[in-house]
């Protein structure tokens, strides 16, 4: 039996094999009857279609996988999939689920605003408040959150729901999506991830 002892500091970086298994832990907490999975590629080094081994870790037959008419992979499981820089990031889930991967990347406040507009900019600036982040981290969240909701064919502006260490829940309408920053493998720059839950 395993036995929390205390709680030890994250790593300054995450293998993309390691952050895949905390993200899909975390999201089992909030969604346990999703069976959500989760694969985080580099594709530095990887030969071949990083989108389609990814998608294949997180389906129940990876001999399904086809290729649409543009040659992208896809699965007849519900099976979301978001690229940043060398990373690709596959969710799959019972109901399916919105996911969204953006860098990190230092921009100043006009940029942030003209980016994410006054509401987006005014939570990016709450959340920097409530948590731990940055201005840019905080706004990259809010950034990532709005994708992964419009993705999945959500509407509606995003508020704060609660903020957990380097988790920060954000709410839109009845939907809550969780959003994580950290640093994945070589990335220069920290990562900014969120899921949308599957529909209820």
């Amino acid at each position: 039996e395993l036995r929390a002892i205390e709680d030890l500091p994250a790593p300054p970086a995450w293998p993309p094999a390691l952050a895949a298994c905390l993200l899909e832990r975390r999201l089992a907490t909030l969604w346990p009857s999703a069976g959500v999975r989760v694969a985080l590629l580099s594709q530095a080094g990887r030969g071949g279609d990083a989108a389609a081994v990814a998608i294949g870790r997180v389906v129940d037959d990876p001999g399904s996988l086809r290729r649409r008419a543009d040659g992208r992979p896809e699965a007849r499981e519900p099976v979301a999939v978001a690229h940043a820089g060398e990373l690709t990031l596959a969710v799959g889930a019972a109901g399916g689920i919105g996911c969204d991967i953006e860098p990190v990347a230092p921009r100043g406040a006009s940029t942030w605003r003209d980016l994410l507009g006054a509401a987006g900019f005014t939570l990016a600036e709450l959340i920097a408040r409530e948590g731990k982040d940055g201005l840019d981290a905080a706004a990259s969240r809010v950034w990532s959150a709005a994708e992964a909701v419009k993705k999945a064919g959500g509407v509606g502006g995003l508020t704060l729901g609660a903020v957990s260490g380097d988790w920060v829940a954000l709410d839109a309408g009845a939907l809550r999506v969780a959003t994580w920053v950290g640093v994945v493998g070589d990335a220069a720059h920290a990562v900014a991830v969120a899921h949308r839950p599957p529909m209820a």
